[in-house]
């Protein structure tokens, strides 16, 4: 699972149909910790990595879906898409 969008990473650079994709989960009652790589290009190394912390619900579906949900919904993330 990952999503692809066009971003502006933290270091300004411009990235159009960016690869992100969700590693290193860290999961507890209510909150949830993970890594977010973001790639110019999927076959290469991340350009950038972010570490994030979500709410997480035991009665939704698993971590990696709700991670996705979250990330979809932050303002950097806007139309960013399955694939």
């Amino acid at each position: 699972m990952a999503i692809k969008c066009n971003i502006t990473t933290l270091s300004g650079v411009i990235l159009n149909g960016a690869y992100c994709r969700v590693v290193d989960f860290s999961v507890g009652k209510n909150q949830m910790s993970f890594n977010l790589q973001i790639f110019a290009d999927k076959e290469k190394s991340p350009v950038e990595t972010d570490r994030l912390t979500a709410q997480y619900d035991l009665t939704l579906e698993n971590p990696y879906i709700q991670a996705y949900k979250y990330i979809k919904n932050l303002p950097r993330f806007t139309g960013a898409q399955d694939c």
